[in-house]
């Protein structure tokens, strides 16, 4: 899901981190 701050998913486990563009980050996880 999309979301403005990782507080609203709660705990989850990043799997990968990559970067976007100027200043974006993208990372991808699992919800635990």
């Amino acid at each position: 899901p999309h979301v403005n701050r990782t507080l609203e998913l709660g705990k989850f486990k990043i799997i990968k981190e990559e970067s976007s563009g100027a200043g974006i980050r993208r990372i991808r996880g699992i919800l635990e």
